[in-house]
């Protein structure tokens, strides 16, 4: 039965970033039947080299690791502002979520969770950050047809809005 399910991800590339080999296979075997190009790596160094050699669209980071805690990738600039970082941690303390989305993560997981999950997640994701771009944008463009019109031709600007 072909429900769309199979393509869901199509196009989007991820890193999955765990030191939980059967985790991270699981997650990576997931992604690719959902149509997603996967990259899996085990430590903060291993994420941090492909990072600086590859555009992903988002980034199942886990916080501890053997090398380092995963939130130092953001602390360091290591993770650019175009990608998505979706956290996980067997440990859900609220303190860990809060810096997690203080410094940019989009959403937290605590382990162990239903791969099923990521797509939601993932599209959750994108919905905010396409809304965030809007705002922006409208922002943006408001304060440019200010600049433009002027205070004296401002009632001119409403009806262009």
């Amino acid at each position: 039965m072909n429900d769309g399910n199979e393509t869901a991800l199509a196009g989007l590339s991820v890193l999955v970033v765990d030191d939980e080999t059967m985790l991270r296979r699981r997650l990576t075997a997931h992604l690719e039947a959902l149509g997603a190009d996967v990259t899996g790596v085990d430590t903060v160094a291993g994420a941090r080299n492909q990072l600086t050699t590859l555009e992903f669209d988002f980034v199942l980071l886990d916080i501890h690791l053997p090398d380092g805690i995963g939130l130092d990738l953001f602390r360091t600039g290591a993770i650019p502002p175009t990608s998505g970082v979706i956290m996980m941690t067997a440990q859900g303390g609220v303190e860990g979520a809060v810096e997690a989305m203080r410094l940019g993560a989009l959403d937290y997981l605590v382990k162990p969770f239903e791969p099923a999950l990521l797509p939601l997640v993932m599209r959750r994701a994108r919905q905010a950050r396409q809304s965030s771009r809007a705002a922006e944008h409208a922002q943006e463009t408001q304060g440019a047809s200010a600049f433009f019109f002027g205070t004296s031709l401002g009632r001119l600007r409403e009806p262009l809005d």
